[in-house]
This record gives structure tokens, C-alpha cells and sequence, in this order.
């Protein structure tokens, strides 16, 4: 299977959160265990996605370090601050600006898959609500058409009970909605979550495999 993987950004100019940290290596293990690996490629976005490398297998604990993390407030005020992937992107301003918009990531999603053979699984992690609820509905319906699973992870700090996804969490209300997706929306990432979480995943795509055709 073709996995591909979006990592929102929004908001996220001193380091990804510990939360949305958490649920991107989730994805990445995730899929490196069951999936075969995000080979179909992964995405940072505000308002459009920008291409980070996949991490090699068993190497995710230096790939956070390089692309979700950001130096530590010790660090920070000792003037050690890191020369890592995500530092560049913030200094060159690719990624910490503009909207939270989920639409264009969604497209290159499907655009990078289209050429393959199989179907994709795309996981993508979500600090809120979109900007973009309206462009977004409108992709998510097109690309029913295509053969792609996706998994909107919502995660993150608020003192809310749980992260709102707005128009994300009415998918499937109205007429004409698809049914490939699954919503997971949790505030920490112990181990029972992953497994929980996980095994909800396994399950979906299990079964949407079993009626979606790919050619």
C-alpha cells in the first residue's frame, strides 16, 4: 500500500507541539509496521504543502529531531539554536505563514498518488479546523473517485476536551459525502492509545480495501 503523510504546521513558529510531534511519528511508525512506509511521500502545510524526506526505517527519532523539532527554551536562551530542517524552513518562510488551509495538501496528496499502482492510505495531522472548509469539502468529495483511505488525525494541547476539526468532522453528514476516511481526534499518545488507535486504522482500510477496486 502507498502511504503519505500531512503534518500541519499552523501555528507552530517555536516547533511542532508535543501533541501534533506525537501523532506525526505515530503515523510514520504506524505505517512503517503495517504499510509498508510513507513511500508516497510527507508534507508539511500551513496553506500549502511543502516536501520533507520520509524517515528511513528505524531512523524516526532522528528524523523528528530534524524536521518536527525546534530548539528547547534552554537552548533558546543560550543562543544555541538548531540548523535543522525545520529551522531552514521557518527562515526561508515556506512554512510558518498564511492559513491553516487543508485543501492543497490534500491535492498534492492525490496528484503524487495518482501515478501509482495500489491503493494509498493518507494520514494527515491536524492542529485544528481548516480555514478552507468549503474548498476543502468540495476535494474531499472529488477524490472519492480515487483510490484513497483517509485519516484525519486531530490532536493537540487546548484546554478543550477534545481538538475541534470543524468542517472535517461533518464529513459523511450530507448526501454525496465519501466514506473513506476515518476521524481520530485525542489529546496525549500513550501506549493503549496507539494500539487502540491503530487497530481502529487497520480495520477501516482493511475493509475499504475489500470494496474498492484499483484498475
Amino acid at each position: 500500500m502507498n502511504v503519505a503523510i500531512g503534518i500541519s504546521a499552523f501555528g507552530a513558529t517555536a516547533g511542532i507541539p508535543a501533541t501534533e510531534k506525537g501523532a506525526a511519528c505515530f503515523a510514520v511508525e504506524l505505517s512503517e509496521r503495517h504499510f509498508g512506509g510513507p513511500g508516497a511521500g510527507v508534507w508539511m502545510f500551513t496553506n500549502r504543502p511543502v516536501a520533507i524526506p520520509a524517515p528511513g526505517a528505524g531512523e524516526i527519532g532522528n528524523w523528528a529531531n530534524q524536521w518536527l523539532t525546534l530548539e528547547t527554551p534552554e537552548e533558546w536562551s543560550r543562543g544555541e539554536e538548531k540548523n535543522n530542517g525545520l529551522a531552514r524552513l521557518r527562515e526561508d518562510g515556506r512554512l510558518f505563514s498564511g492559513t491553516h488551509d487543508l485543501a492543497p495538501v490534500l491535492k498534492r496528496i492525490i496528484s503524487s498518488s495518482s501515478g501509482l499502482s495500489g491503493h494509498t492510505l493518507a494520514m494527515v495531522v491536524l492542529t485544528g479546523p481548516p480555514h478552507d472548509g468549503a474548498d476543502f469539502i468540495r476535494t474531499v468529495r472529488r477524490a472519492a473517485r480515487y483510490p484513497v483511505f483517509w485519516v484525519f488525525i486531530g490532536t493537540g494541547p487546548s484546554i478543550e476536551p477534545v481538538v475541534r476539526l470543524g468542517a472535517v468532522e461533518t464529513i459523511g453528514s450530507e448526501p454525496g459525502d465519501p466514506d473513506n476516511f476515518v476521524i481520530v481526534k485525542t489529546r496525549g499518545w500513550s501506549a493503549f492509545t496507539k494500539w487502540r488507535t491503530g487497530r481502529r486504522i487497520r480495520r477501516a482500510v482493511t475493509r475499504w480495501q475489500r470494496r474498492t477496486p484499483t484498475g
